[in-house]
């Protein structure tokens, strides 16, 4: 009978394994970073088309309250078609599925605040109104909170109305409607 040495061959299968192991995990760590990259490109491209969908429908909706007094049933069907062809509820379901909770629930909060822009062009509110500006403010806040809670979730750095030449996110401050609204009422005065 032949003596066979082991060793060598058990050493040759070991350092097999470990090569075979090494690989393996490698690749596995590899393919979950690509994974990670096209998760938060998807998410990234889902907050943009959102976004950008909300600036359409906020676009669409001024037009509608820019235009002529239209009758009710007119109105009505303008304004729907304002927030729909902008394909703002697409946008809005797409973000849904692929934000995180925080993004979600600011986003939630400037969908409804133009939903409030929405109601009040749908009630005859005009652009150059009181009516119109007090649910615009409302919703350029929350647009610009939904812009920086999205550039905190994508590792940018923060942003302040300063850094724009702004006093404050919702614009109120410099808004010629508002201001002319304030300066209107009158002050009282304590004896």
């Amino acid at each position: 009978m032949c003596a066979v040495d082991w060793i060598p061959l058990l050493s040759t299968v070991g350092g097999a394994a470990i090569a075979l192991i090494g690989t393996v995990l490698a690749d596995v760590l590899r393919t979950r970073g690509y994974r990670d990259r096209d998760n938060r490109a998807e998410r990234r491209q889902s907050y943009v088309d959102f976004v950008l969908a909300l600036n359409a429908g906020h676009a669409n909706l001024r037009e509608v309250a820019s235009a002529s007094a239209s009758p009710p049933e007119d109105r009505w069907e303008a304004v729907r078609r304002a927030v729909a062809d902008a394909r703002v509820y697409e946008a809005r379901e797409q973000l849904l599925m692929s934000a995180n909770k925080e993004v979600v629930t600011v986003a939630e909060r400037a969908f409804q605040g133009l939903l409030v822009v929405r109601d009040a062009v749908r009630a005859g509110a005009t652009l150059r109104t009181v009516a119109y500006h007090g649910p615009y403010h409302q919703y350029a806040g929350a647009l610009w909170k939904l812009r920086r809670t999205i550039r905190h979730d994508l590792g940018a750095s923060y942003l302040s109305p300063k850094d724009l030449d702004k006093d404050g996110w919702d614009g109120q401050s410099t808004c010629e409607v508002c201001q002319t609204a304030l300066a209107a009422v009158p002050t009282q005065t304590t004896a």
